[in-house]
């Protein structure tokens, strides 16, 4: 029995070091009570490792989901994935670790990212309610149009469901807001226009 015990409790300890690298390892085995080492004890121990196991498990999950989603939402934004995973593994979040400080650096990562995508998908919006605005004022045609439709349609698009790669780059947005500067300088061309047209004809009167 005394090496079931000492298998349950390496076990143990593995487990605890894996997800809490920090936390202060219990007693050394060798240092257990003998008359604590009892069949009820030992089934104590694997319940606990059993919990330990699920633990783990639950953590290898949601260390996925978080890498999944930062993966997303940096394509999106136009940045490479691999860029952005090596730099939380310099930062000590290695591959496979599972430790709460990893898992706190990758949530605040994708956090990050999120609030990046938010923070830009609002500001494409906002572009792309002025173009529409400026392409109705000044009749522009369908041909000019068309190389902004994609763009278009994400006005109404919620933030799960901006999922293109690139969609919201810094190079897609710079795109659109040129777009919205030249129907602006466009604009003001032709009000200056109508202006001075307005002006002679009332001098021929």
């Amino acid at each position: 029995m005394c090496r079931q015990f000492a298998e349950v409790t390496e076990l143990i300890d593995r487990l605890r070091q894996e997800m809490r690298p920090g936390e202060r390892p219990p007693p050394p085995f060798v240092d257990a009570d003998p008359e604590n080492l009892t069949m009820n004890r030992l089934q104590e121990l694997r319940a606990h490792l059993r919990h330990l196991q699920s633990e783990k498990d639950n953590r290898i999950k949601k260390m996925a989901e978080l890498t999944s989603s930062l993966h997303a939402s940096s394509s999106v934004l136009g940045m490479d994935p691999q860029e952005i995973t090596t730099s939380l593994q310099e930062a000590g979040a290695g591959a496979g670790d599972i430790s709460d400080g990893a898992i706190a650096r990758l949530e605040s990562e994708a956090e990050r990212l999120r609030e990046a995508k938010r923070g830009r998908m609002q500001r494409l919006q906002d572009l792309v309610v002025a173009m529409l605005e400026l392409w109705s004022l000044m009749d522009t045609p369908p041909e000019e149009q068309s190389r902004f439709q994609g763009v278009a349609c994400n006005v109404a698009a919620s933030e799960d469901e901006i999922t293109e790669p690139g969609a919201l780059s810094a190079t897609a947005i710079g795109e659109v807001e040129a777009e919205v500067a030249r129907l602006e300088g466009l604009k003001g061309r032709r009000m200056k226009d109508l202006l001075a047209r307005k002006r002679g004809e009332l001098r021929e009167i």
